[in-house]
């Protein structure tokens, strides 16, 4: 049996995870120490806005067709525990993550989080997405995996090692 999934869901939540990105870096950009980092995570934030504004386009884009996908059970079962923690996200603000970093390691380390947790849901969206707005999708995992190489690099630099 295969049940159904209303894949502009996954998008909704693309959305959100990049607005609360957004709203992250600026705050984590307020609060480091370290000037390098600060224009960094200020980067960041611009950057996760456009995001943002990709999956904007993307969903009001989708046409009809690409409402309803089937697919195992199982599968539809995770896909929505994706968009059920998506809304809880939504529910809670990013920037109370930052306001708990005690110091700028703590802060990458957040952003690190951020950005894996980012990576996996878009990495199921382009599973189920059709081939042209999975072009999207994955022009803005690159850039959200290069963010994943800065933050490391930033942590390497910060740790001097």
């Amino acid at each position: 049996m295969s049940l159904t999934f209303d894949v502009r869901e996954l998008v909704r939540i693309a959305i959100i995870d990049e607005r609360s990105g957004v709203q992250l870096y600026r705050k984590l950009a307020d609060q480091v120490q370290t000037g390098r980092l600060r224009d960094r995570f200020r980067l960041m934030a611009e950057q996760e806005r456009r995001h943002e504004e990709r999956f904007e386009e993307l969903l009001k884009g989708l046409p009809e067709s690409a409402e309803i996908y089937k697919h195992p059970d199982e599968y539809v079962a995770y896909l929505e525990v994706l968009v059920a923690e998506g809304r809880l996200r939504e529910q809670s603000s990013r920037g109370s993550g930052a306001a708990q970093c005690l110091d700028d390691l703590a802060a990458i380390n957040t952003a690190m989080e951020f950005e894996r947790n980012q990576l996996g849901l878009m990495n199921e969206m382009s599973e189920v997405l059709g081939e042209t707005e999975n072009a999207v999708v994955k022009e803005i995992i690159a850039e959200e995996r290069e963010h994943l190489v800065t933050l490391s690099s930033a942590k390497r630099e910060l740790l001097g090692a």
